[in-house]
């Protein structure tokens, strides 16, 4: 496992998984791994995770009716593509 300031990689069967915080975005400093085969010949590679900025929208609601009558609306709310909830 490897942990940079605001984000931590690991590797399994060969696939590095990176763990942004919350509010990190930007491009990480990456990590390099390292593969050997059965006759122990070594291969690097560097992967270098680059996090977007998540940015939710939102529809407004407008209502309009005579004085006195009560008005209801519901603006609609979406999570950005990464399926970030909305709280």
């Amino acid at each position: 496992m490897y942990k940079e300031k605001e984000l931590t990689q690991s590797m399994k069967n060969g696939v590095v998984t990176s763990h942004p915080e919350p509010q990190f975005t930007g491009k990480a400093s990456g990590v390099t791994v390292k593969r050997v085969d059965k006759n122990g010949t070594e291969v690097t590679a560097k992967y270098t995770p680059t996090v977007k900025l998540v940015t939710p929208t939102s529809d407004d609601k407008v209502t309009t009716d005579v004085q006195g009558a009560t008005q209801k609306g519901k603006p609609a709310f979406e999570a950005g593509k990464n399926n970030n909830k909305m709280e």
